[in-house]
């Protein structure tokens, strides 16, 4: 999260740092507790790679088939890459949920308009689906 902007006064200069310790004190923690994980080549495959309109009616020249290639590499690479941070992240994800269900349920609740607060009912926060996190591409 970043910053809230014009923070004028001593008091909040005094509580956005506050805010912002506790911030990174967490994310050092959660850094922490991060775990290195392997990721299977074949479980970080894109679900569906495009949407196109098939393969060109007409012959495409070498080099552009070979862009097209390499693209398509980098572009799978960047996807596992991401897969793996997000996997890494799952566990610490499940408590930020957590953690969020808890503020909108809370007493406070959260912001509608301008000063209008609303509390959701623990009854209406829907069940996690059993299955990873998934990452859309």
């Amino acid at each position: 999260m970043s910053k809230r902007p014009n923070i004028v006064t001593d008091h909040e200069k005094a509580i956005e740092a506050e805010i912002q310790d506790a911030r990174a004190a967490r994310d050092r923690e959660m850094r922490v507790g991060m775990d290195e994980i392997e990721i299977d080549a074949t479980e970080a495959e894109p679900f569906i790679r495009s949407y196109s309109r098939g393969p060109a009616k007409h012959e495409v020249p070498a080099e552009v088939q070979a862009w097209i290639e390499q693209e398509d590499r980098d572009q799978v690479q960047h996807y596992r890459r991401i897969y793996k941070e997000i996997a890494e992240l799952a566990p610490l994800r499940d408590v930020w949920v957590e953690e969020f269900f808890e503020r909108i349920t809370g007493p406070r609740g959260y912001s509608v308009h301008a000063g209008t607060r609303r509390t959701i009912p623990e009854g209406q926060i829907p069940a996690r689906p059993a299955r990873p996190w998934r990452l859309v591409w």
